[in-house]
């Protein structure tokens, strides 16, 4: 048997990149039900309270986090069990897990979520480094 990694150890790391131009043609063609299929109710409106042309970037990021996510831990069991919600005072991106997924990191002994957010252009980039307890 394995031994267990040491608390800290980095047990994954996930990167995404998603262009907001073909992220907002998916938003425009299948509108609420891709957004409360994806996002909690609490990420639309974060994203609501963007004006219309900011508005698909702030998505598109939290769609990034959510796929960097699971590349970084291999969880993947519902999309709003996977959150991203910003610091008060800071603004700094969270990753809140939920659920079935919060249960899931538990059993795999994750520690730790470090979230990065950004876009610039036409590109939307998140990146999870996860370290265990």
């Amino acid at each position: 048997m394995a031994s267990e990694p040491a608390a800290g150890t980095v047990l994954g790391i996930g990167i995404d990149l998603v262009e907001i131009s073909r992220f907002s043609a998916t938003l425009e063609r299948f509108g609420e039900r891709v957004l409360r299929k994806l996002f909690t109710e609490e990420e639309r409106r974060y994203c609501d309270s963007h004006s219309e042309s900011t508005r698909p970037q702030h998505f598109a990021a939290r769609f990034a986090a959510k796929e960097a996510w699971i590349k970084a831990s291999g969880i993947a069991l519902e999309w709003k069990e996977i959150e991203v919600q910003n610091r008060p005072g800071t603004g700094a991106p969270d990753l809140i897990l939920q659920g079935r997924t919060l249960q899931a990191a538990q059993e795999a002994r994750i520690g730790t979520v470090h979230l990065t957010l950004t876009h610039a252009g036409d590109l939307a980039l998140a990146q999870v480094t996860i370290l265990g307890r």
